[in-house]
C-alpha cells in the first residue's frame, strides 16, 4: 500500500501539498492514501470523524483543501503534458520547450508556453518575414557595433515586388518582427506579470459608447471614477465591477505607466550601450502595448475574477451553515401563515411532529380586506388545536400579516408570541417531487405554508429538501460560477448533516441524500426497508440491496437507530463498539447505562478528569480515537445546534417610528457580508451594521466576528424613514468626557526653587552683558520686561544651567511637559493639548453576541436599566492589522450604498414576489 500511493503521488509532489497545507508529509500520505479514488476512496467527512488517528487529526476543511490542491496538481500536470505535446512541432527547439515545462511549476508560465507552441495565426510579424524583413529585425537585434546604420541597412531590402517601397517600411516591419519576439519572451511576459500584480491599478470609469445598454446606470455610480491597486480590491468590489462592466456601465482596465513596464524590461533585451538601444525601445513599448499587455491584463482579471467568485462562495457556505445548524423547536405546535394579497393568506397548524392538523385560507389585505374576519378565523383556530408558537413567512405581504397576528394576541391577552420564518426556496420544494409525495392531497400554496412550519421546528430537516442555491445567504451568488457554487454548497449541507446525523427510520430521503457514502441505490433500499418494517440496529443495514462494505462503513457511524443496543443511536461508529465496551467496563458501566438517565449522569462523573494517555496505553487505543470515544459516552445526545441562538419570538410588531437614535433593539443577523450584516429587528427592511460599527477595534472579516442566526442587541444609530432604511451599530456610545477638578497647587520645595530658570531683573540693574548675552526683550503677554538668553553655537554653557525650552527663548512660561534639552516639538506660545480621562469599562462593547440564552449568566441591568450580556468572543475581536488608509468620504458612501443595495436584491431575490405565490 505504501509503494502503490509513493508511485501515485511523487515525493516532491507530497511536500509541495504538504507545504502548501502546512501539514507533516506523513499526514500529506496518509490523507491521499485514504482519499485515491480507487483504493478505499473514503469521503474527507468520513475520514475526519473516524480516521483521525491515521491522518494526524486533520479536519474536515483541511482535507476537502487537500483533495482541491490534488486537483490542480493533477490539472497542471495535464497542462505540462499538453505543452510537450504542442513543443514536439517546433522541431529544433522541442528540448527547450521540454526542458522549460518541466521547470515551470506554476500555471501562468505554462500557459504562456503553450501559447508559444501553438502555431500562431496571420500576423503583421509573419507578413513582414514573408516580405524578407527578418535579416534586418536580426540586424538591429544583434546591435553589429561596426556596421551601417539602420537606415542605410534598410535600404538593401527594398523591393516593389515584396511592397517595401521605402526605407521606413522596411524599418516598420522589422519593428514588427522584433515586438512580436519580444512579445514571446517568458521573462518579459513574468516581469509585466509581476508589475501588474504589484503596481498595477484597477480602473473603472464611465461606458460612454453608444448604442443599446449604454445610458448611465446609478446603480454603478460609485465606479464611474474609481482607481485602486490590484492587490488590495476586495472580492464583492471586483463582483460588482464585473457585473457593472456586463451591463455595459463600465470600462474597465489594468494600467501600469508605460515607463515602469520599459524601464524594468529593457535591460533585459539589450545594455544601454547597445547601438540601436532607442529603435529596441520603441519596438518593446508596441510589444508591451498590443502584445503583452492585453494577455496578462486578461489572466490578472481572470485570476481576480476567480479569487472574488472563490470568496464569495465561502460567504455563503458559511452563512448557509449557520442558517442549517439554527437549533430546532422541538414539541412545539405550530400555526404557520403564509402572507399574500390576492390569493390571500395560507394557515396552516402542524403537530410537534410537523404533521398537518388543520388549515384554512384568510384575506385580510388588498383587495378584499376582510381584516375582522380573519381575526375571528385565526383566534378560532388557536382555540381548536392548542397552538403554542406562530410562523409568519417573510414573504410578500408579511409585516401587513404581523400587524395582524400582533392584534389577535394584544387583544385577546394570548400567551403566544410569533417570528418571522425566511421562506426562501418554499416554493420549489412545493412543486418538487418529494413534496407531492408527502402531501398528495394538498395544493402547492399549502405544501409552502407546511414548509415554513417545519424550518421552524427543524431547520436542517427542511431545508435539505431544496436547493441551497436557492437560499439567499450570500452576495453576488448570481455573479458566480453555478457548477463550483453547487459542488461548494452540497459539501457544506454535507458536513451539517454528518455532525448532527440522521435518524435512520424518520428522515426523509432528502436528509439521507447527504449522508457520506450513500447514493440513491443505497437510500432507495433503506427506504423501502423501513417501510416494511423499521431498522433496529445498525447491523441491519449491512443486509440492504446495494449496501456493500464501503457504503456501511462511511455511513453507518452518521446514521442513528433507537433500538436495544445504546451504541446505535450515538455518533460511535460500529468498528470502534469493542472500544467503547473496553472503555465502559474499565470505569465500572455497561452500554445499558447510556439509557437511564440516572446512569448516564454517573457515567459522564467517573469519565470527567480521568488521565486519558495512560488509558490508551491499556486499552489499545490511540490518543485520538479515545479522545473522541470519551466524549461521545459523555454527551451521547450532544447536538451542535444547542450551541447557536434560537430564533427570536415577539408579542407586538415593531414599527420604524418606534424607533430613536441611541435605543437598543435585539435582533436576528439574517445575512453577513463582506460590508458588514443585515439584521431583522422587527421592521420591514433589515438593519445594516457596517463592518466598522462590529466593535471597537478593527475587523478584516466578518464572518468570524457574526454568524446567521446570532442574536445580537444593536444601538439604533440613524433612521430613514423615506426609504425604510435603518443604520445600527454593536458598539455603545462613548460616554461623555468626565470634567477633570483643578489639580491643587503645591507648595513650590527649595530643591525646585534653586533648579528654576533666571527670571526678569529690574530695568534699573541690568545684568552684566559680558557673561550672558542677555538682551532685555518685551513678552507678549505683559509688559513686563523679560530676558531672553542667546547661546551661540559652540559656546559651553555655564556649569549648572539647562537649555530653555521653546516657550522660554521668548519670554513665555515653558509648556507643561517641555524637556530641558533638544528641540521642543510644541510650536511656541502653544500649550499641549490635556489628555482626557482614562477610557472607561462602560466604553466597551457591552453586547452583543450570544449562541443560547439557556446557558447566559443572570447580570444586574447597568446604570440606563439595560440588562447585561454576557457576550463572546471572537478570534478577530483583537486587532489583527492596522486599518487601511484614508478612503474619500464621498465615494466610500457611494460604494456602501452600491454593496448595500447588492445585498438588498440578494435578500429580495430570496423572498418570493406576489406573482410567485400565486403561481405556486
Amino acid at each position: 500500500m505504501q509503494k502503490k500511493a509513493a508511485s501515485l503521488m511523487p515525493d516532491d509532489a507530497l511536500a509541495s501539498l504538504a507545504d502548501r497545507l502546512r501539514i507533516r508529509r506523513e499526514q500529506a500520505e496518509a490523507a491521499c492514501r485514504l482519499l485515491d479514488p480507487g483504493e478505499p476512496g473514503l469521503n474527507p467527512v468520513f475520514i475526519a470523524h473516524y480516521r483521525k488517528s491515521a491522518t494526524g487529526g486533520l479536519d474536515e476543511r483541511t482535507l476537502r483543501r487537500l483533495a482541491w490542491a490534488r486537483e490542480d496538481q493533477r490539472a497542471i500536470a495535464a497542462l505540462r503534458q499538453r505543452v510537450r505535446r504542442e513543443a514536439e512541432r517546433q522541431g529544433p527547439a522541442a528540448d527547450e520547450f521540454a526542458r522549460v515545462a518541466d521547470e515551470a511549476a506554476d500555471t501562468e508560465t505554462l500557459r504562456d508556453l503553450l501559447d508559444l507552441a501553438r502555431p500562431g495565426r496571420r500576423t503583421a510579424a509573419s507578413v513582414a518575414r514573408e516580405r524578407g524583413l527578418g535579416p534586418l529585425a536580426e540586424y538591429a537585434w544583434q546591435g553589429v557595433a561596426d556596421g551601417p546604420d539602420l537606415a542605410e541597412q534598410a535600404a538593401d531590402f527594398l523591393s516593389h515586388e515584396r511592397e517595401v517601397r521605402s526605407a521606413e517600411d522596411a524599418l516598420a516591419g522589422a519593428a514588427h518582427i522584433l515586438a512580436e519576439r519580444i512579445s514571446r519572451l517568458i521573462p518579459v511576459r513574468a516581469a509585466v506579470r509581476r508589475l501588474l500584480w504589484e503596481k498595477g491599478l484597477l480602473v473603472s470609469r464611465q461606458s460612454r459608447r453608444a448604442g443599446r445598454g449604454a445610458k448611465p446606470n446609478p446603480e454603478f455610480r460609485a465606479y464611474f471614477k474609481f482607481e485602486e491597486p490590484v492587490g488590495h480590491v476586495p472580492p464583492h468590489r471586483v463582483l460588482a465591477i464585473n457585473r457593472g462592466e456586463r451591463s455595459k456601465a463600465l470600462k474597465v482596465s489594468v494600467t501600469v505607466p508605460e515607463e515602469t513596464l520599459l524601464g524594468e524590461v529593457m535591460p533585459m533585451l539589450a545594455p544601454p550601450e547597445h547601438r540601436f538601444a532607442e529603435f529596441l525601445k520603441s519596438a518593446a513599448a508596441d510589444a508591451l502595448r498590443r502584445l503583452v499587455v492585453p494577455v496578462i491584463e486578461r489572466e490578472v482579471r481572470r485570476r481576480l475574477t476567480e479569487k472574488a467568485e472563490a470568496h464569495a462562495i465561502d460567504v455563503f457556505a458559511v452563512n448557509l451553515e449557520s442558517l442549517f445548524l439554527t437549533p430546532p423547536l422541538r414539541h412545539t405546535r405550530v400555526l404557520v401563515i403564509q402572507p399574500g394579497f390576492r390569493s390571500g393568506c395560507k394557515v396552516a397548524v402542524l403537530n410537534a411532529d410537523g404533521g398537518l392538523l388543520g388549515e384554512t385560507i384568510v384575506y385580510p389585505h388588498e383587495p378584499q380586506r376582510a381584516w375582522l374576519e380573519a381575526k375571528t378565523a385565526l383566534m378560532a383556530v388557536l382555540r381548536q388545536h392548542g397552538v403554542q408558537a406562530i410562523a409568519i413567512g417573510n414573504g410578500t405581504g408579511c409585516r401587513a400579516t404581523e400587524e395582524l397576528v400582533s392584534e389577535v394576541i394584544e387583544e385577546n391577552h394570548l400567551d403566544l408570541e410569533y417570528t418571522i420564518v425566511n421562506e426562501a426556496g418554499a416554493g420549489m420544494y412545493a412543486d418538487s417531487t418529494l413534496a407531492k409525495e408527502e402531501f398528495p392531497n394538498i395544493e402547492a400554496a399549502l405544501r409552502v405554508a407546511v414548509s415554513i412550519g417545519r424550518r421552524l421546528q427543524d431547520p436542517l430537516a427542511e431545508l435539505v429538501k431544496i436547493d441551497p442555491r436557492a437560499i439567499g445567504v450570500g452576495l453576488y451568488q448570481h455573479d458566480v460560477n453555478q457548477d463550483r457554487l453547487k459542488a461548494s454548497l452540497e459539501e457544506k449541507v454535507q458536513s451539517c448533516v454528518s455532525a448532527v446525523g440522521a435518524d435512520a427510520n424518520r428522515d426523509s430521503p432528502a436528509m439521507l441524500h447527504y449522508v457520506p457514502g450513500l447514493g440513491p441505490a443505497q437510500i432507495e433500499a433503506l427506504v423501502a426497508r423501513r417501510r416494511a418494517d423499521p431498522i433496529r440496529t445498525r447491523d441491519d443495514l449491512r443486509g440492504l440491496p446495494g449496501w456493500d462494505d464501503r457504503a456501511f462503513l462511511q455511513a453507518a457511524g452518521f446514521l442513528r437507530v433507537a433500538g436495544p443496543n445504546p451504541l446505535d443511536s450515538t455518533r460511535i461508529h460500529p468498528e470502534s463498539y469493542p472500544a467503547a465496551e473496553r472503555l465502559l467496563a474499565r470505569v465500572g458501566h455497561a452500554p445499558a447505562d447510556l439509557k437511564d438517565p440516572t446512569s448516564a449522569k454517573a457515567l459522564e462523573k467517573d469519565l470527567t478528569g480521568i488521565a486519558l494517555e495512560p488509558l490508551a496505553r491499556d486499552l489499545e487505543i490511540p490518543m485520538l480515537d479515545l479522545v473522541d470515544l470519551v466524549g461521545a459516552l459523555q454527551h451521547p445526545d450532544a447536538d451542535p445546534r444547542a450551541r447557536q441562538a434560537r430564533p427570536i419570538f415577539r408579542k407586538k410588531m415593531r414599527r420604524i417610528e418606534d424607533l430613536k437614535p441611541g435605543m437598543w433593539v435585539k435582533g436576528t443577523v439574517r445575512n453577513v457580508v463582506d460590508f458588514g450584516a443585515f439584521v431583522d429587528v422587527g421592521l420591514a427592511e433589515d438593519g445594516l451594521v457596517h463592518i466598522s460599527q462590529f466593535s471597537q477595534h478593527y475587523i478584516r472579516n466578518p464572518m468570524k466576528f457574526l454568524h446567521v442566526g446570532d442574536v445580537v442587541e444593536a444601538r439604533v444609530v440613524t433612521i430613514d424613514t423615506e426609504r425604510q432604511r435603518t443604520a445600527l451599530s454593536l458598539v455603545p456610545e462613548a460616554p461623555p468626557p468626565k470634567p477633570t477638578a483643578p489639580k491643587a497647587v503645591r507648595p513650590e520645595s527649595r530643591r525646585s526653587r534653586d533648579r528654576k530658570a533666571p527670571t526678569a531683573k529690574p530695568a534699573a540693574a541690568p545684568a552684566p552683558a559680558a557673561t550672558a548675552r542677555e538682551t532685555p526683550t518685551e513678552s507678549p503677554r505683559s509688559k513686563a520686561p523679560a530676558v531672553e538668553r542667546r547661546v551661540t553655537r559652540g559656546e559651553p554653557r555655564r556649569a549648572g544651567t539647562r537649555r530653555p525650552a521653546r516657550g522660554e527663548r521668548d519670554g513665555r512660561p515653558a509648556p507643561r511637559g517641555a524637556k530641558a534639552t533638544g528641540r521642543d516639538k510644541t510650536p511656541a506660545g502653544r500649550s499641549r493639548p490635556e489628555k482626557g480621562p482614562p477610557r472607561s469599562r462602560s466604553a466597551e462593547p457591552r453586547v452583543h453576541v450570544f449562541r443560547d440564552e439557556a446557558f447566559q449568566e443572570p447580570r444586574l441591568p447597568d446604570e440606563q436599566g439595560r440588562p447585561k450580556i454576557r457576550w463572546a468572543h471572537y478570534e478577530s475581536d483583537l486587532p489583527e492589522e492596522e486599518p487601511p488608509g484614508e478612503f474619500d468620504a464621498e465615494m466610500a458612501e457611494a460604494v456602501e450604498q452600491t454593496e448595500a443595495g447588492d445585498a438588498s436584491d440578494a435578500s429580495e431575490d430570496a423572498k418570493p414576489s406576489e406573482e410567485e405565490n400565486d403561481t405556486v
